[in-house]
């Protein structure tokens, strides 16, 4: 699963700038914004487990992010960072989002021909 989920990240982007070059721009940033954040909040859980206290960014934020376009830098950052990998209820939510994404932006793609 992991193999096509990183397949399917980095088709994705090429197939919506066929489309738009703009939208597959803003996705590209957001996505990059997104696996940031990953590798932001992966330090944190590590501090935390340490003594450490340190902000945590909510799963709520990461899925909204992910909705926005971002759900490629995701993936992405959930493999490198080996970060919300186990958790079935988020996995489940992560590719919800991905699925209304991708839904999402060729309904627009389509209408706005």
């Amino acid at each position: 699963m992991r193999r096509a989920g990183i397949i399917t990240a980095a088709v994705y982007l090429p197939l919506v700038a066929v489309c738009s070059v703009k939208l597959a721009a803003f996705y590209g940033v957001v996505s990059a914004l997104l696996f940031c954040l990953y590798g932001f909040d992966k330090a944190a859980a590590m501090s935390n487990g340490k003594g450490g206290r340190k902000h945590r960014i909510a799963e709520k934020s990461l899925h909204v992010v992910a909705l926005a376009g971002g759900w490629p830098g995701a993936q992405l950052g959930r493999l490198v960072f080996r970060h919300k990998t186990v958790k079935a209820s988020f996995i489940h939510r992560f590719w919800l989002m991905a699925a209304l994404n991708v839904a999402i932006t060729f309904g627009m793609l389509y209408y706005n021909r």
